[in-house]
């Protein structure tokens, strides 16, 4: 496969992922203002903290099995580790299950038998008990949308993806508006909507396909373990390490701030979706496959291209969201949640480098060692911990974003530094350096635009974020060139 078509089957990827994250978080930009304004700072604060306990849950119910499921797709395909895709199925449908039915049978349990003083609010503690449901639909999720993702099945999910957010959002609105404005009426709805897309999505995955329970192979599950239990206390690190920040605030500050904190966390989070994720999600298929089919030289080159674009992509998200953040979130929260714009430019650029782990740390992946990805991420988390408990009686929740910004880089450092051991991934420091300075430019050009109409005065900034960086892009790098070469000769050839 030439190195131009390899590209091009990232961007479409990535541009399916892209399309379906854009939508999906222009749902949340529709919700983020009528949540914000229905609730208080504390019932936010709550939601918050709900969602990071349900996150964690999540994370240990899919016992590590969702990153398998990516990594052994193409030997289940091709056969030549001694199991087919039939067992392939049956042992990550019926294992994903069985791990989600018993971390929601636990946890429900748990909640109810611990003693309701513990909790200082029975809603909380009836909230706990009933979005355990979420639990096991959430596993299974997990579960069929990473087989359809390791089938490079993009366009599909992203569809999928988009009919849930959207379907979610009409209901739980319908529900807040018209039957109960409580979190209790909030996540009955959700709940509902959420099994009936699974349902959806399972069926379109398995209509094709007989799942047989004798097919369940207990070795492949084992392998598949190996590989993924690792992985668990890796994505339990990285949960503790993005929310970890929450039940600190909670504790050291109260609901109030951390409703501040967790609306603009949320605002920076929807850049994140759209940017990071999409390429999170179609770039270690696309690379895995690279390296069966054309092995290391071809991969590296594939990773250091991909890793040129998403410098000249992210440098300017960090510089625009920094100056139209808290303009954005004044509009989109009211102003009881302003006080939260102060951690933006902190958590935007921590989420940014921290993107760059998954180039940085492709030698790890490939080479199948989960382990040191575990160790690197718990360091990272419990530095993010002890960051926060020295910084947060400091300086608030400024202090925690700035916890997050120097945590997330050491990470990135961290991945780049071991991964580098087996598999050399160079920085393009000229490109890094000549941008890094284009977007200081534009950030203080931005800055300085400030007209009577806060909405009108972000139009103005975004249009001339654009226009500036996109010029300067043309004039001072090549690859930037050439995209616009292609796009404009694609067009006339249309």
């Amino acid at each position: 496969m030439k190195s131009s078509n390899k590209l091009k089957k990232l961007l479409i990827h990535v541009s399916n992922y892209s399309l379906g994250s854009l939508l999906v978080t222009l749902a949340g930009f529709i919700s983020f203002p009528i949540l914000t304004r229905l609730l208080s700072q504390g019932d936010y604060g709550l939601l918050s903290l709900i969602g990071a306990t349900l996150t964690l849950l999540v994370a240990i119910g899919k016992s590590g099995l969702q990153n398998p499921i990516i990594r052994f797709y193409s030997d289940a395909e091709s056969e030549k580790d001694g199991w087919n895709l039939s067992q392939y199925y049956s042992t990550v449908i019926y294992g994903m299950l069985a791990f989600g039915v018993v971390i929601t049978f636990v946890w429900f349990v748990v909640v109810y038998f611990i003693s309701k003083d513990f909790w200082n609010d029975e809603q909380l503690r009836l909230l706990f008990m009933i979005t355990s449901l979420l639990v096991l639909i959430r596993v299974m999720d997990s579960a069929f949308s990473n087989i359809f993702r390791a089938r490079q099945k993009s366009k599909l999910l992203s569809t999928y993806r988009v009919f849930r957010r959207y379907a979610t959002l009409i209901f739980v609105v319908t529900t807040v508006f018209y039957i109960s404005n409580s979190l209790l009426g909030l996540y009955i709805a959700t709940i509902i909507v959420e099994f009936i897309a699974v349902i959806i999505l399972g069926f379109m995955l398995l209509k094709n396909r007989k799942l047989m329970l004798n097919s369940f192979s207990p070795f492949l599950l084992k392998q598949m373990l190996i590989f993924g239990i690792p992985l668990v206390g890796h994505e339990l690190a990285w949960v503790l390490h993005n929310t970890g920040d929450r039940y600190l605030i909670q504790w050291m500050l109260g609901s109030e701030p951390l409703g501040a904190y967790a609306a603009a966390y949320n605002l920076s989070d929807y850049v994140r979706i759209i940017v990071i994720m999409s390429l999170y999600q179609a770039l270690p298929p696309l690379y895995l496959k690279i390296w069966a089919d054309e092995g290391e030289a071809a991969t590296r080159q594939f990773i250091e291209k991909s890793l040129h674009y998403y410098i000249l992509v992210a440098l300017p998200i960090i510089a625009g969201l920094s100056v139209v953040g808290p303009t954005l979130l004044t509009i989109l929260a009211t102003d009881k949640f302003a006080s939260g714009a102060v951690v933006i430019p902190y958590v935007i650029a921590g989420m940014v480098i921290n993107g760059s782990a998954v180039m940085f740390g492709a030698g790890l992946y490939i080479h199948k060692q989960t382990k040191i990805l575990m160790v690197l991420m718990l360091v990272s988390a419990i530095f993010n911990i002890l960051l926060n408990l020295i910084l947060i009686p400091r300086y608030g929740i400024e202090g925690a974003a700035i916890a997050t910004l120097i945590s997330y880089t050491g990470f990135a450092i961290s991945n780049k530094i071991v991964s580098s051991r087996k598999f050399h991934i160079s920085i393009p420091w000229i490109t890094v350096s000549k941008f890094s300075i284009v977007s200081v430019i534009m950030y203080f050009i931005l800055i300085q635009i400030n007209v009577v109409n806060p909405v009108l005065t972000l139009l103005i900034q975004v249009i001339t974020g654009i226009i500036f960086y996109s010029i300067m892009a043309l004039l001072l790098d090549q690859t930037a060139k050439d995209i616009a070469k292609k796009f404009i000769s694609k067009y006339n050839g249309s």
